[in-house]
């Protein structure tokens, strides 16, 4: 069937099923699941006032959302590859309890982890257990002896792109090198995070209107097809390219198949890349680029497209402080009427690469996350500020490279919840009058 506007997510079209054949009749296996009475969580917050939720309970339910990552890594050796607010599916916590005490105010949900017992206290309108979904794309590797670490692992197939705007930017940067892991999700944790202390919605509505310049868009295309049809290269020049990543797999898809039968690009992932570093700056480390044969490789070809887009009055990395300093510099090259030292052709290119760099200028300014004045970006900033550890966290879980990326487990270790901890004093459990329920099987200490 066809889906519909984001809107009404009904079909369009309706199919009719094939019936199945006598040989495959009652080949089906079912699932009976639990119904979730508050949906989604991205559903849930934006039926919220003002679309948002308050920061103490967008805490609660991120370190919920880092637990259940953990815990079914840790005893499955799940990779879930879809993580966003969409899969998490919001319970109420007294949904199936019986004789709850009629002058309780407050649920609390204790859990164990390590030699540490968290609490998570909420008013009872509002006790709510996160709970993981959508395994279509999950794997599992229930005999992996450290399930949570990644180790031989497979390069990445096209069953890793899921939510293209979700994807990992190790998958942009290195193609068909990037390697199938645990990190996938602990971005895409951190972009949920993001959204929960944002509100409205998923960070591509907020920079709906922010595309891939131009410019950008032309090398970032050179360098995601320049490895297509290589057989017909001179032994040189494979030598030359043996050494920089191929991208068969984004390529793949990077073309749909249009209704007339030609084929169609794929703005997405062009836009994806582009609005990571609007919204988290272009790092300081390059990550995935090698040196073989005394030249480097390997991601190379993609950081100069960026450098030479976005930076270009320099193929070195600038800091923020400069930045504005150097498309100034761009600008009067441009505005120049004095052409009489370049060609015309340097000049419109010039042109077009300052474009480019005031473009990612303008969309930093509204949209950084360190400093944009967009009024979500602005608020979910001074909400992180607010709270001990949350900027470091967030920058943490979205590090582009992703064994610098911080894990469930280690979100949940975290300076940010430390005051979710019983031991903190913050937190505490009146006995008489809270419903309090435990999850220990993950405590190590006495507390059972």
């Amino acid at each position: 069937s066809t889906w519909g506007s984001a809107s009404n997510k009904k079909p369009t079209i309706k199919k009719q099923r094939p019936k199945p054949k006598k040989s495959t009749q009652g080949s089906f296996q079912y699932m009976r699941m639990e119904l979730c009475q508050h949906g989604d969580a991205e559903s849930f917050i934006s039926r919220q006032s003002h679309k948002v939720i308050s920061f103490v309970e967008a805490r609660c339910l991120l370190f919920q959302m880092a637990f259940s990552l953990h815990v079914a890594g840790d005893k499955f050796g799940l990779k879930h590859y879809d993580v966003k607010l969409l899969n998490f599916f919001l319970q109420d916590a007294n949904a199936h309890s019986q004789n709850v005490r009629p002058n309780s105010e407050y649920t609390v949900l204790r859990y164990g982890l390590g030699d540490h017992v968290y609490l998570l206290r909420m008013p009872n309108a509002r006790a709510i257990i996160a709970k993981l979904a959508d395994y279509g794309t999950a794997t599992f590797d229930v005999n992996s002896l450290s399930k949570t670490q990644d180790q031989h692992l497979s390069e990445v197939t096209i069953g890793q792109f899921t939510t293209i705007e979700n994807t990992p930017p190790e998958q942009f940067i290195l193609g068909d090198s990037a390697v199938q892991g645990h990190g996938h999700d602990n971005f895409g944790l951190g972009l949920a995070m993001l959204h929960l202390f944002t509100g409205q919605g998923p960070y591509e509505e907020l920079l709906e209107r922010v595309v891939c310049p131009p410019m950008l868009r032309k090398r970032l295309e050179t360098v995601w097809y320049s490895s297509e049809g290589s057989t017909g290269k001179n032994q040189k020049a494979k030598a030359r390219s043996s050494s920089d990543c191929n991208y068969s797999v984004l390529r793949s898809i990077m073309t749909i198949d249009s209704d007339d039968g030609d084929d169609e690009a794929y703005d997405v992932p062009y836009d994806t890349v582009y609005r990571f570093l609007v919204l988290f700056g272009i790092p300081n480390e390059r990550y995935g680029i090698i040196k073989k044969n005394g030249r480097f490789g390997g991601s190379k070809k993609f950081w100069d497209a960026i450098d030479s887009s976005l930076l270009p009055q320099s193929s070195s990395r600038i800091t923020e402080e400069n930045e504005n300093k150097e498309n100034i510099g761009c600008r009067r090259v441009c505005r120049s009427r004095n052409g009489s030292r370049q060609a015309k052709a340097e000049l419109d290119n010039c042109k077009k690469r300052c474009n480019d760099s005031i473009q990612f200028e303008e969309d930093r300014s509204n949209y950084s996350i360190d400093f944009g004045r967009n009024e979500h970006i602005s608020r979910a900033r001074e909400g992180l500020k607010s709270m001990k550890g949350g900027m470091q966290l967030l920058k943490s879980l979205i590090n582009f490279n992703p064994d610098k990326r911080l894990t469930a487990l280690g979100v949940l270790n975290s300076t940010f919840m430390e005051e979710l901890r019983e031991s903190s004093g913050r937190m505490t459990v009146d006995h008489e009058r809270d419903i309090v329920k435990s999850y220990m099987s993950y405590a190590l200490s006495s507390h059972k």
